[in-house]
């Protein structure tokens, strides 16, 4: 019986109409689980990684796994973004000095370029995405901010970079945001963090703006004490509103939930 409840399971599963289609980026990643925990910034360490980026088809348990990018040391390697035209991607993973970095991978070729600038050792560019207009964002470190309730490395904060390597900053909060993701209708949905003259527990709020960094506004969550905390929020392909994310508490270990 309880075979047949797995069985029927994985068959209503693999049935939505969101999974309709040919092919699946993902990262197996072992040893360290890479998970986001609340509140630190740059939260991965710099090694201790054995990641892979992978390509599953068809999208089924008995699907073929093939290789896409493999770090040639034990470094983080993930936060992908699939370009439009599907030849290329975005990813975080170490670059230089010793800092992580945005990488733009060719698809084809498997050659791998480091987008983000290479002079400043104190400095993390991470969790990029790009825009229609050939621009991209990403969250940075380059802010020199630190949260009131500690003094662990600097808060977050989101930058747009042109294909000429032109940085600007686009959010000046004081605590973090983070998961810039391009939403349905040409905006960027992203989490924002915010406590001042709040409880910082339930003062993360999804927001989106538009891709030069104007208009940033709620999105969902403001009125709410939960979810507390939305991550890694995208939306769903061909709907208007509907967005899809992981919900966890303000101090959890790590982004499950």
């Amino acid at each position: 019986l309880r075979r047949d409840v797995a069985a029927l399971e994985r068959e209503a599963l693999l049935a939505n109409p969101l999974l309709d289609f040919d092919a699946l980026l993902l990262v197996r990643r072992r040893k360290h689980d890479g998970m986001f925990v609340n509140g630190s910034a740059r939260w991965y360490p710099k090694s201790g990684f054995d990641d892979e980026i992978l390509l599953l088809s068809p999208v089924r348990p008995d699907g073929r796994l093939a290789s896409v990018y493999r770090p040639a040391g034990p470094v983080l390697a993930g936060e992908m973004d699939l370009h439009w035209d599907a030849d290329r991607l975005l990813l975080t993973t170490i670059g230089s000095k010793n800092c992580f970095h945005v990488f733009e991978l060719d698809l084809a070729t498997k050659a791998l370029r480091q987008l983000t600038p290479a002079e400043y050792p104190d400095i993390d560019y991470y969790d990029p995405c790009y825009l229609p207009n050939g621009n991209i964002l990403f969250t940075s470190t380059n802010n020199y901010q630190g949260t009131p309730c500690n003094r662990v490395g600097n808060t977050e904060t989101l930058s747009l970079m042109t294909p000429q390597g032109e940085i600007r900053r686009l959010c000046f909060d004081q605590e973090f945001n983070w998961f810039p993701r391009v939403m349905n209708d040409g905006r960027v949905a992203y989490a924002r963090w915010e406590y001042c003259d709040l409880p910082h527990t339930f003062s993360g709020v999804l927001f989106h703006m538009n891709p030069d960094g104007t208009g940033q506004r709620e999105l969902y969550g403001s009125g709410a004490y939960w979810p507390n905390r939305i991550f890694y929020a995208r939306p769903i392909p061909g709907h208007a509103s509907k967005f899809i994310g992981i919900v966890k508490g303000h101090h959890d270990e790590g982004s499950y939930g």
